[in-house]
C-alpha cells in the first residue's frame, strides 16, 4: 500500500482545502441551488406533467430496469465483497509486490465506499429538511408542494436518492480511471434522466443529487484518498516472484 501522505498530493481541481476552493465550492454550491429553485419554480411540474401525458406508459413501464440500476444495493454488494477480496488477499499476498495491487483494489473500493456513504448522508439530510412531494403525488393529487421535516417516503422527493448513488460511484470511477470518463458519466446521466422518465423525481431532484454525489466524490478523494492510484492489474498477470 502507498505510504505518501494525501498532503503532498495535489487536491483534485483544487476545490476543497483552501480559502478560495472553499469559496470556489460554497459559490457553486449556491448556483445550483439557485437554479434548482428555478426550475422547481418554473419547469419541474411542467417537465413531469408533459411526459406523463405524451409518452406511452409502455415507454416509461420500459425504462424501471434502468432506473433500478440506480438502488444502491447492488453497487454496495459488489463494493463490500471487492474490499475484502482485496484485503484478504494483500494478506495472503504479502510481502510479495503483487500485495501493492491488492492493497489498491481494496482501497479503491473503500475509496467509492465512503463517496457513496458521504453522499447519502447529505442527500437523506436535504430528504428530510425539504420533504418535497414525489410526482405521483402531484398525478393523484395534484399535490405540488414541500412538507419540511417529514418522514413520509412519499415527501422525499429532493435530492433523487438513485442519481446521487450512481453518480457517486461513477464520478469516484472517473478519478481512477480518467479515460474512461465518456462511458462512466454516460452510464450516470442515463440511469440518473430515467428517474425523471418513469415518474419518480423532478428535474432538479436529479440535479442536485448529481451534484451532491459529484462534489463529495471529490471531497473524499481530497480529504483520505488523495494518493490513490488506479489498480495496476499486471501484477496479477505476472510469473515467479511477482505472481
Amino acid at each position: 500500500m502507498s505510504d505518501v501522505n494525501s498532503k503532498h498530493t495535489p487536491a483534485p481541481f483544487g476545490l476543497f482545502g483552501s480559502p478560495r476552493g472553499n469559496l470556489r465550492v460554497a459559490a457553486l454550491a449556491a448556483l445550483v441551488a439557485f437554479v434548482c429553485g428555478l426550475m422547481a419554480i418554473y419547469m419541474d411540474k411542467t417537465v413531469a406533467l408533459t411526459i406523463r401525458e405524451l409518452l406511452p406508459t409502455d415507454i416509461r413501464r420500459g425504462f424501471i430496469p434502468v432506473t433500478d440500476l440506480g438502488k444502491a444495493d447492488y453497487y454496495i454488494l459488489i463494493l463490500v465483497v471487492t474490499w475484502l477480496v482485496g484485503r484478504i488477499a494483500f494478506l495472503r499476498a504479502a510481502p510479495r509486490p503483487v500485495a501493492k495491487a491488492w492493497a489498491t483494489v481494496s482501497r479503491s473500493a473503500g475509496f467509492i465506499i465512503s463517496s457513496l456513504a458521504f453522499s447519502a448522508a447529505l442527500v437523506h439530510i436535504l430528504k428530510l429538511t425539504v420533504g418535497r412531494a414525489r410526482p405521483r403525488e402531484l398525478f393523484r393529487e395534484e399535490i405540488y408542494a414541500a412538507f419540511p421535516f417529514s418522514f413520509d417516503t412519499s415527501l422525499s422527493s429532493f435530492p433523487s436518492g438513485h442519481s446521487q448513488t450512481v453518480w457517486s460511484i461513477m464520478a469516484a470511477l472517473i478519478f481512477l480511471y480518467p479515460r474512461a470518463w465518456p462511458l462512466f458519466a454516460a452510464w450516470a446521466t442515463v440511469i440518473a434522466s430515467s428517474r425523471i422518465i418513469v415518474g419518480s423525481h423532478f428535474p432538479s431532484d436529479v440535479l442536485m443529487g448529481s451534484f451532491i454525489a459529484a462534489m463529495s466524490a471529490i471531497y473524499v478523494r481530497q480529504k483520505w484518498f488523495a494518493d490513490l492510484e488506479a489498480p495496476n492489474f499486471k501484477p496479477f498477470l505476472a510469473r515467479g516472484e511477482n505472481a
